[in-house]
């Protein structure tokens, strides 16, 4: 017997025939969008501090601003009448959308009907706040991005599979917002690393991955086969010995963030596979480097964090360092 999540899978991909028989591309190349959701919201943070409060208060006053153009996926739809509100949320943030039945025509309707929770949207409009004080655009054109053909995870139990959360990272990212936050300051913290490396007067370079020998470390290493060579190769265990070769080339300041792939164990906190930093520095010893590392750790804290203290969770017990 068909499961639930069979049945709305097969109810969109009838959706998604029906659009294409009426000539709507329900998966568009491009889509030229103005503004982010936050950045659409600043946008009318700023003109509200321009106008005095009861203008800014008024709905017309978002008839009369600049349209803006925002995309990201639908997260809620709530039909009040011949209105209705939508949540869309992108990489920066979410924005409550407004469309009116009468600022469209039969074919536009027929399309705003056809749109679940999950599809990709872009929209055109006017910057206003409701009532309620919800910054808002007011939708004068809408365009389907991308049509979800699978539900996503329900909203207030969100993703909580650990296995399928690690297996499908995609899902989890859409699913809990914490989780985006972590990519985000990773990347902050890979450049401020880079930064703080850089202006020390380190190169940044990139060594092989395919070893004929698997050295640098103590650890069980994947095997590989060159078919050009006929000879078996090994994904690096180590960074080390090719930046070594580089200090000994002549270079007196060398590092690599590089992935790192070890035949061991795995969980969700142990991974064959891994990013590792290492440094070599030539006239220094193992002080040098210490001191270096106790200066580099609070100094990308500051810049990624604005702080040097933050929040780690251990065993459920959040803990401040």
């Amino acid at each position: 017997m068909p499961s639930r999540l069979d049945d709305i899978n097969e109810q969109r991909k009838q959706t998604l025939e029906r659009l294409r028989s009426r000539g709507i591309n329900p998966y568009p190349n491009r889509y030229q969008q103005t503004h982010t959701t936050q950045e659409a919201i600043a946008q009318l943070e700023e003109m509200e501090a321009q106008e005095t409060s009861q203008r800014a208060k008024s709905r017309a006053f978002g008839k009369e601003t600049e349209p803006v153009s925002v995309a990201g996926r639908i997260t809620a739809i709530r039909k009040m009448g011949k209105s209705s509100f939508l949540d869309v949320s992108d990489v920066s943030g979410k924005i409550q959308l407004l469309l009116q039945n009468a600022n469209f025509n039969e074919e536009q309707q027929k399309l705003f009907k056809d749109l679940d929770i999950g599809d990709i949207i872009g929209v055109e409009g006017n910057l206003l706040r409701t009532k309620t004080g919800e910054p808002t655009v007011w939708v004068g054109d809408f365009t389907l991005l991308a049509k979800s053909l699978q539900p996503l995870p329900e909203k207030w139990h969100g993703l909580s599979d650990t296995d399928k959360r690690y297996r499908q990272r995609y899902v989890d990212l859409i699913a809990n917002n914490e989780v985006k936050e972590v990519f985000k300051v990773r990347s902050r913290v890979i450049g401020a690393i880079r930064q703080f490396l850089d202006r020390r007067g380190f190169i940044e370079v990139e060594t092989p991955v395919l070893h004929s020998s698997a050295g640098g470390a103590l650890a069980a290493p994947f095997v590989t086969h060159h078919n050009t060579l006929d000879q078996d190769f090994y994904l690096r265990i180590a960074l080390e010995l090719h930046l070594k070769r580089l200090i000994v080339g002549g270079f007196d300041k060398v590092y690599e963030m590089g992935r790192i792939f070890r035949n061991e164990g795995i969980s969700t906190t142990h991974s064959p596979e891994f990013t590792m930093l290492e440094s070599y520095e030539a006239y220094a010893d193992y002080t040098d480097v210490m001191e270096m590392l106790e200066e580099m750790v609070p100094w990308v804290s500051r810049q990624v964090l604005g702080d040097t203290q933050v929040e780690v969770l251990v065993e459920s017990i959040m803990v401040r360092y």
